[in-house]
Formats: C-alpha cells, structure tokens, sequence
C-alpha cells in the first residue's frame, strides 16, 4: 500500500511542479512513521496547502494513466518486482483448495448410510418374544397377538386372558402343533397350527370371556369379529373346519363350512333362536391369506361377511343373541371339549369389537391389514420332532410333502439370534439335515427356508447329547392290537386289521383255553361276568364285542394275522386257574400244548413270538419250539439268569425294567421289550434308553415318531 501512495504523491509532486511550485513537502507514510521530505529553505507552514490537493487522491485513479509517468521511473521499476508479492494475493487462491471441499463430495460415499436400510431388515427385532413395535390395539373386547415364544396376549381393555393349549390325547401325535413365527411381509407374527384339520385340537389357544358380564353384555348388543388366515390342508368340504369361533349351542365365530352349507368362509352368530349362517361363496385356496370381517348388527336386525374389504354377503338376523354352553373362543379350533373342528394352517388376526363395524371402518381395517402376498408355499403332512435329543452328525428328518431342490432347514434359537442354515437331502416324502459339530442346547423354531420365504415346521427344545438315540432300530408292538376307538375294540379282528395296516412290528393279543379246549382271543379272564377258562366254547362263542364282532378264536385270529406275514403275532399265554379236573399248572399245559399245535398246523412258528407271566410256560414253550422267539413278562429275574434256560428276551413293565438290564441282555444277546409306553414324552425316553421294542397302545404316535427320530449319520 506504501508504494502505491508513493507513486500518488510522486505524481502530485510531478503535477505541483508543472505549476511552477518553487517549494513543495512531501509526505510518506502515516502517523507516528511519518516523515518529511523537503527542499532546503522551504517553509514548513506552506504544507497546510498540500493537504488540499490530497482531494486529487480521487485522482489516484488517474494513476493509472501515470503509469505512464512511471515508465520514465523505469529505474523505480526495478521495485516492481515487489508488485509480483501481488500474486501473494493469488496465494489466496489457495484458498481455492477450498474447493477441496468438493473432495467433500466423499459424503456422497456415506451413501453407505443408506446401507443403513438394512435397519428395516430388524423386523428381527420383533423376533424379541413380545408383540412388534407397529401392532397396536384396534378392538375393544380381544385383540390378540402371538409371542415368538408361543405364547399369546390380549391388548384389548377387558383384560381376557389368552391361554396357549397343549393337547397331550393319548392317541394325538402332532407335536409341537403350533409354532409361532414372524412374517416380514405381514409385519406381525402368526400362529401356525399343525393339527389334523377338523378333528380334536393338538395345540389351540382359549380365551375365557362368559363371567365377564361386560363382555356378555357387549356381544348380545351386537358385535363384529374379524380375523386374518390361511389355509394348509385343501377343504373338500366333508367337514367343518373353524380358525376362530366360539360355538357349541350358541355362540359366534367364523368357519368353513360343508358342501351342504356352500363350502365357504362363513360367519355364523347364533342370533332369533338359530345359527345365522351367512357364507362369503369363498373357498379359500391353499397358501393364500384372508382377511375376514362378520358383523352383527342388532338394529338392523342384519349379519354380514366382508373378505379383503369386500362386502360378500348379507342376511337377515333378528332376534337376541344367544351363548354358547362354551363360553370361550377358540383360536386354532371350535370351543368344544378339548377343542375341536381344529384348523391345519395360519391365523394373524383375531379380535372381537363391541359394535357393528360400517363398511368405511372394515375398509380402514383391511387397508391397515397389508396381506403378505399369495405366493407363500405349502409343505403339507409335516412330521417332525420340536422336542429331541441329538448329537453331530445326527440325522434330523421332516417327513412332509411339497420339498424342492434347493429348500434348507433353519434352526433358530427363541432364545438368542443364533441360528444354523442347514442342507437338507430330500427323498420323496421326507427331508434329512445333518446336526452340525458346533449345534448346542436350546430353544428351536425349525422352518424350511425357499429364497425369501419360510415355512413353520415345529417348536421345541432340541438337546446336544452323547446319549441321542443310542439304539435307533426300535420296533413296535400294538397292545391288544390297535383299538383308538369303538369300531376298533381291543383283542378283535378289526384291532388286528388296524395295527397290520400301520405297518406294526407286531401285534400282542391274550389267549384263554375253555372248559371243552377251545381257545379264545380277550385280554381279562371274564367278560361281562362270564368266565371263559371256566366256560365252554359253545357259551363263550356268544360274546359280542362293541364292534359287533363276536369273541374270536385263536384259530380265526391267526388266519387274519397270517394274510400279512410281516406283521409279527405276539402270542400273550395268560395264567390260567385251576378248574374242574385240572389243576392249575395241568391247565396251564392244556393251553401251551393247544396253541403250539395250532401252530405248527398253519405254519407259523416263524411268524409268531410267545410271551408269558409264568415261567413255566415260557419253559413249555422252549421245550415245544427250540427256534421260537420267547419273552418273559415278570420282572422278577435278571436277564444273565435266564439264559440257560434259553428265554431270548425280556420283555418287562417300564416301572420295573431297570438300564443296568438292557446293557446285560444285550451282552447275553437277548432284545428287550418294554411294556406299555402311551405317552409321547415316555416313547421318547424309552427309545433313547436303547430298548429294541415297545409295546403300547398309542402304536400310530410311535410309527410316527420312529419315522421322525434322530439317528446317527449313514
């Protein structure tokens, strides 16, 4: 800046002088570095006019027309080479490296941000065993969600409690027969019940509401129902099936009903004395969601039945409401005993309003619903085990139909987010997956896995052990052949039929000699106060079994067992009394001696095996068929001990056969035989405790669960 007032003040000086100015002071610099420059005998009082003219320092932009003035100064020139510090100005250009701030646009890169959409991949988070964050109550009375862990609740004000329901029939076999999981494209989770659709309940959920007098109250003013679904198992409309209802004499609830009733989602509130039954004409198909909503409007004297939003059907419902004789809604099935018309496939949605519902509030409900879409595929007829011991390199196996290549098994822990994708090897009807090394003891929800979609197969506590299936070539024995029902007795030939058409090891049955040497198939000595050892066969041969059937002969019994030769025939000889002219052990012979001849006659000493509580009659036996397979039943002897007698197995009570005994039969090369094992909890025990057979009455849960069991690797 010095130098630029220097050449303005050189160029007034330059100026002052062409005016023939004989004196002239010059200033340079300013304030306290001020100095004077002035010719001798100049007179300092004259400055005061110089500062007139610093007014031409407006004229400083005529400077630049003195550049020209400058060029004679060429020798002040030489301190133009300070001018080029002027580009230290354009060193402010550095700044410019300000542009460096567009390097900046490496923000872009946090484009990685929008990685971050991997955070809506947390719908795991509902995978905490608590209803998701985005479900929130919409009904007043119940509005139910399901827990990962199985469990559900109401978040309806009434405060009715939801009870998960186990059905442990002694001849169900669904295990684990609901399984709860999250479905990301429906944003909650379902409830997936593997029952046998429209029979008796495995596994329901109950809901308790006829001593809340509000909730009575509520349904008899007129209510709405609605609920999500999907259905696994085709309805051929044989019969009925219900995924929500309350009925039993009275009651609500949705269902689909039989062909008579137009084989459709159907809403039937029991409203002027009668079920009211208003069908939607929808069928549902296989692996596709609904969503249904059933009004009745009291005033209106009308029901209706919305599905996906749509209106489907109307009818005329005057009259009071009625309810049930049970007061409970079923979820999974009907209220009745212990749940029945059970339902084989999904519910999402259940919840009951306190008022009939407009056609603008069952649209706002269905545009809330977002149904996943229909492409959701099916395994059907699924058998496998929630609840098991394994070890590495076990064989896990789900039976079921619907597998394609490429399908894996999933593992998930309830408890933690480990989980195990694993290959499965598929086979026909049935899927193997081989337990990892690194597998350890938990909580699992086992699904199948095709791309993006998942199928529920079970729930349960899968145990890492040594001790997994330490004998895995476990046989059954149907007890008194297979009788779950009354057209099926015990001990009858339709017993017999039963258990050769479930593919049995074998079927026991109990024998009897008559007064006259006839032989009689029943388990007691009397039936209906007739004695048959103390009988003849001409009364005996009376006795009619609830089947119809009479009491059939050993003779007849054989006959029947002999038409399937694989089926082996587990003869019981039952001790028999003392009678008039035998003594007991003189009737007892009678016996031995009458079914070996029988015996031998059909040829059949390979088919049947002989069983016996009394040890003489075991001997008997040995004695009359040296190669014959003989058991003995009375726990009163250890297995080293009969050997040289030559009995071959045990076959003893599960309350008295002891582990330290079937480690020494099969050291003495005897198989072992347990009686009678009903329970699926107790089946399982005895299997891994490495017994060869089982009898028991509950033979279609053990083939099922012999099918389904871990074994070691091939």
């Amino acid at each position: 800046m010095d130098y630029k007032r220097l050449v303005a003040i050189l160029a007034v000086a330059l100026m002052v002088g062409v005016q023939g100015c004989a004196e002239e002071t010059i200033v340079i610099g300013g304030g306290d570095e001020s100095q004077d420059v002035h010719k001798p005998g100049t007179n300092v009082p004259e400055n005061p006019e110089v500062p007139d003219q610093p007014e031409q320092p407006d004229q400083p932009e005529q400077p630049d027309q003195p550049e020209q003035p400058d060029q004679p100064e060429q020798p002040d020139q030489p301190e133009q080479p300070e001018v080029p510090d002027q580009p230290e100005v354009p060193d402010q250009p550095d700044q410019p490296e300000v542009p460096e701030v567009p390097d900046q646009p490496e923000v872009p890169d946090q484009p990685e941000v929008p990685d971050q959409p991997d955070v809506p991949d947390q719908p795991e988070v509902p995978d905490q065993p608590t209803t998701p964050p985005e479900v929130t109550a919409e009904a007043d009375i119940l509005d139910v969600v399901f827990n990962l862990d199985g469990s559900a609740k109401n978040l309806a004000p009434t405060g009715l409690e939801v009870k998960k329901i186990n059905a442990k029939a002694l001849f169900s076999f669904y295990p684990n027969a609901i399984t709860t999981y999250y479905h990301p494209g429906f944003y909650r989770n379902l409830a997936h019940f593997n029952n046998p659709s429209g029979g008796d309940a495995a596994g329901y959920y109950r809901v308790d509401y006829g001593s809340n007098s509000s909730v009575v109250s509520a349904l008899s003013n007129g209510h709405s129902l609605e609920a999500v679904f999907r259905l696994d198992k085709a309805h051929d409309g044989a019969y009925e099936t219900k995924f929500f209802a309350a009925h039993q004499g009275g009651g609500t609830g949705f269902l689909l009903s039989t062909k008579d009733r137009g084989q459709s989602i159907t809403f039937l509130p029991h409203v002027g004395g009668d079920y009211v039954w208003c069908g939607s004409g929808i069928n549902p198909e296989v692996g596709k969601y609904y969503h249904v909503i059933g009004v009745w409007n009291k005033s209106e004297g009308k029901a209706h039945i919305y599905v996906n939003g749509e209106l489907k059907n109307t009818v005329a419902a005057s009259g009071d409401f009625k309810l049930g004789s049970e007061t409970w809604f079923g979820i999974g099935c009907d209220a009745g005993g212990v749940g029945n018309m059970a339902w084989n496939g999904e519910v999402g949605i259940a919840r009951v309003y306190d008022k009939a519902l407009t056609a603008e509030e069952v649209g706002e409900l269905y545009k809330k619903v977002q149904l996943p879409a229909d492409n959701h595929f099916v395994i059907s007829n699924v058998d496998a085990l929630g609840t098991c011991d394994v070890n590495a390199g076990y064989q896990y196996i789900i039976y079921g139909n619907g597998f394609q290549p490429g399908d894996t098994a999933r593992f998930e822990s309830t408890t933690s987010d480990k989980s195990y994708d694993l290959a499965m090897t598929i086979d026909g009807d049935h899927a193997t997956v081989i337990i990892p090394d690194d597998f350890v003891t938990d909580d699992y929800r086992v699904v199948v896995v095709r791309g993006d979609d998942t199928y529920p197969i079970t729930q349960g506590t899968i145990t890492m052990t040594e001790k997994a299936g330490i004998q895995t070539n476990v046989k059954c024995v149907a007890h008194r052949g297979y009788h779950p029902d009354k057209a099926h007795p015990e001990n009858s030939i339709a017993a017999l039929q039963y258990a050769q058409e479930l593919g049995v090891y074998g079927a026991e049955f109990d024998v009897w000699i008559t007064t006259d040497g006839g032989v009689y198939v029943h388990h007691d000595e009397t039936h209906d106060g007739t004695s048959i050892p103390k009988s003849t066969s001409a009364t005996v041969s009376k006795i009619t079994l609830s089947n119809g059937e009479t009491l059939p002969t050993l003779r007849a019994y054989l006959e029947q067992g002999k038409k399937v030769p694989s089926v082996k025939m587990v003869l019981e000889l039952k001790t028999q009394p003392a009678i008039t002219g035998y003594t007991a052990a003189e009737n007892n012979e009678r016996l031995v001696n009458a079914c070996v001849q029988l015996v031998k006659e059909m040829g059949m000493e390979e088919q049947v095996e002989w069983i016996a509580f009394n040890y003489s009659n075991c001997l008997r036996v040995r004695k009359a068929l040296p190669n014959a397979v003989v058991q003995y039943l009375y726990a009163d002897k250890s297995p080293s001990s009969m050997v040289a007698d030559g009995i071959n197995a045990i076959d003893y009570s599960k309350s008295e056969l002891k582990d330290e005994w079937i480690a020494e039969a099969h050291r003495n090369n005897m198989f072992v035989n347990v009686w009678t094992v009903n329970l699926v909890d107790e089946l399982k025990t005895w299997i891994n405790k490495g017994v060869d057979v089982i009898t028991t009455n509950s033979s279609a849960d053990l083939m099922k669960l012999l099918r389904v069991y871990v074994r070691p690797g091939e």
